[in-house]
């Protein structure tokens, strides 16, 4: 196939004093554009413009409702049913279609099941779907209310992290759909445990514990703050606690998680503070975590210089392999809390691990272990401790993985692929 380049960009826009709006893309050699009275027309060269006064400033979900020439407002602008919606100064309510183009919203997340589905989600607008494996079709959609990062399932649930307000939900897919509600409601399905802001604000990481009982999420705080907290859900009393940063890595967030014990877990840190928050620790430590003292019994940095642990998978010898920082490949032995490996990823010539803000990049049927990169798929083989190209990637892959019926599947955009191994 023939290599596809992959430009991500981001359109910007401005009102001027004279009553036109100019346009840009943020990137270097942009085109300039004026868009006035329904027409848009490409510049020869940057424009110089007076920024028009009274603007609406402030939360990025403040928007002009108000229409100057006729006095109308709008109503509301649905990009996803393309139709916008304007009260007229009589009073009237006018429904008035648009259309556009695009290729569709990024997806962030996906988690096979053994129904032979993949569900997961896209972001802006936050959206989930369901992809059936035999009929290899889209076979749902809604809203997901939230931005679903991190996912988890046992088989017949699937456990969500959602972006922002760290919610937690557990949708049980053998029952209806009723909706993602953002309080918890004891019918609802997706249930929702409650919300962890702003100790967790942004979740990363969710795992089953051995009881099949308690949910642990990780993830990073609110705006403007460093240091993120542990949540605990208990699904047979439908509840949620939060331990918080001041008990935890602060000013590391725990950033990803793998179950060693019944009680103990290995967790994986993150310098990252909250969007806007200061970056205090210098270096990402892992540490085993007790849940019944509810405190660290071991915490250390194996490898200088690491800033995020992102991924973690349990190896047959009671190893674990850990993505480190997108270039570094891990083995480390929680027994001696040691680390036994560092693979080199740079020979593949497949670029960097890839990363979404739940990282699913080390992927296992239970007998292969898969490993996703930019630009394409790579096999881990535990018996040599190294690192195989199974197959190059036409475009850049950008979030997944999960793997069903001897499939990787995995994204490249707004795009759903999977990779036969």
């Amino acid at each position: 196939m023939k290599a596809v380049k992959i430009v991500p960009s981001t359109g910007q826009v401005e009102r001027a004093a004279d009553g036109k709006v100019y346009g840009w893309i943020r990137r270097k050699n942009t085109p300039y554009f004026v868009l006035h009275n329904g027409k848009a027309e490409r510049l020869e060269k940057k424009p110089v413009w007076t920024p028009a006064t009274g603007a609406v400033t402030g939360s990025q979900f403040l928007v002009h409702r108000d229409f100057p020439k006729n006095g109308g407002k709008l109503k509301e602008l649905d990009l996803i049913e393309r139709k916008l919606t304007v009260t007229e100064p009589d009073g009237k309510v006018r429904e008035l279609p648009i259309d556009y183009a695009s290729k569709g919203v990024y997806i962030m997340s996906m988690a096979a099941l053994p129904d032979g589905t993949v569900r997961g989600a896209a972001m802006h607008p936050m959206r989930y779907f369901i992809f059936d494996t035999g009929k290899q079709a889209f076979t749902g959609t809604g809203n997901a209310v939230y931005q679903w990062n991190a996912l988890q399932t046992d088989g017949t649930h699937l456990f969500v992290g959602g972006y922002g307000n760290g919610a937690l939900l557990d949708w049980d897919i053998t029952k209806p759909f009723t909706g993602v509600e953002k309080k918890p409601h004891p019918n609802d399905n997706p249930y929702n445990f409650g919300e962890a802001t702003p100790e967790i604000h942004r979740p990363s990481y969710i795992v089953l514990m051995p009881d099949q009982r308690t949910l642990v999420m990780a993830g990073t705080p609110g705006y403007g703050r460093t240091g993120g907290g542990l949540v605990l859900a208990d699904r047979e009393r439908r509840s949620m606690r939060i331990i918080p940063q001041n008990r935890m890595m602060s000013p590391q967030s725990v950033n990803s998680l793998l179950p060693l014990s019944e009680k103990t877990l290995l967790c994986g840190g993150t310098v990252t503070p909250g969007t806007g928050g200061r970056t205090i620790a210098k270096e990402a430590e892992l540490g085993i975590f007790d849940l019944e003292k509810e405190a660290f019994i071991w915490r250390g940095k194996p490898v200088a210089g690491v800033k995020s642990y992102y991924s973690m998978l349990p190896l047959a010898d009671g190893k674990v392999l850990i993505a480190a920082d997108l270039d570094k490949l891990l083995v480390f032995d929680p027994a001696k809390r040691t680390l036994e490996k560092n693979i080199a990823i740079e020979p593949l010539e497949m670029g960097r691990m890839i990363w979404q803000q739940g990282p699913r990049m080390l992927q296992s049927d239970g007998n292969r272990i898969l490993v996703l990169m930019e630009r394409g798929v790579a096999e881990f083989l535990p018996e040599s401790g190294t690192l195989r190209k199974l197959t190059d990637v036409p475009k850049r892959i950008t979030s997944g993985g999960t793997v069903s019926g001897g499939r990787i599947y995995f994204a490249c955009g707004p795009e759903l692929w999977s990779y036969r191994y």
